[in-house]
């Protein structure tokens, strides 16, 4: 009985250390990592992200809800988008 009760208690401790094999830590910062075109928007977006709006929305949406066709459709406005934001951020210095 003691034993039985102490392989449960294993057993849920490793279940509860997730899937092995899992992406969510295998990249920048989600799930999708690994898929060329969701990497290229989760990079040119992750430290522009201001938490809301449409930067944000390609940000999350890359780490998790989109799959590869849907990062592929909106790579060239997202990374746009970010890029912009990006050069925004800088203050547009010059070097002056």
């Amino acid at each position: 009985m003691r034993r039985s009760w102490l392989a449960a208690i294993f057993t849920l401790a490793i279940s509860a250390c997730g899937p092995t094999g899992s992406t969510v830590d295998a990249g920048i910062d989600g799930g999708n990592s690994g898929v060329a075109d969701c990497d290229d928007i989760i990079a040119a977006c992750h430290h522009v992200d201001p938490g809301s709006g449409e930067l944000h929305d390609c940000h999350e949406n890359a780490e998790g809800t989109w799959k590869g066709a849907a990062c592929t459709s909106n790579k060239a406005r997202c990374v746009t988008l970010c890029t912009n934001a990006g050069h925004d951020h800088d203050g547009g210095h010059d070097g002056g």
